[in-house]
């Protein structure tokens, strides 16, 4: 179990975003090929649909990744003039922030996810159910409060 539990910490973020750029990479060939190098009868619609939502849960999922790996932009000036302590201090408020954040996402995320559970809306190409696309914002927002509250036990603990 422990095992499995720290296999999910170390690379669940990593696997969802290699399988679905992996998808979106592979269907936007597939969209190229058959547009313009086969004949119009099997262009296939649903590839360039498809593509564009599974490179929506990679994004959204690589928030997450980003987090845990500390590897988002940001402005570093601040760290040359505070001492590390006070670094620390405001990394922690920094997350509890992103956490309050994520917070209102979820909320407002699951708001519009059972909107479109009830309203039954499907895509356009793929007939697929719209639900799959607006779940990809509450699920990368719940991933990024736990990497967030990580962070913050990792910054208690050690420090930056």
């Amino acid at each position: 179990m422990y095992k499995m539990y720290r296999f999910i910490d170390q690379y669940l973020e990593e696997t969802i975003c290699a399988v679905t750029f992996l998808l979106f990479v592979l269907l936007s060939n597939v969209q190229v090929i058959t547009r313009y190098v086969l004949p119009p009868d099997y262009t296939i619609v649903w590839t360039e649909e498809i593509a564009r939502y599974l490179f929506i849960w990679c994004m959204y999922i690589g928030i997450s990744w980003c987090i845990k790996d500390d590897s988002h932009l940001k402005v570093d000036m601040i760290r040359l003039v505070i001492s590390p302590k006070a670094h620390r201090a405001l990394e922690i408020v920094i997350s509890l922030v992103i956490v309050a954040f994520s917070a209102v996402m979820i909320f407002y995320g699951y708001k519009i996810f059972f909107k479109q559970l009830a309203f039954g809306q499907t895509l356009a190409a793929s007939g697929l159910p719209m639900w799959m696309v607006y779940l990809s914002f509450p699920v990368s927002a719940a991933l990024v409060i736990v990497r967030s509250i990580q962070r913050i036990f990792k910054l208690s603990r050690q420090g930056v």
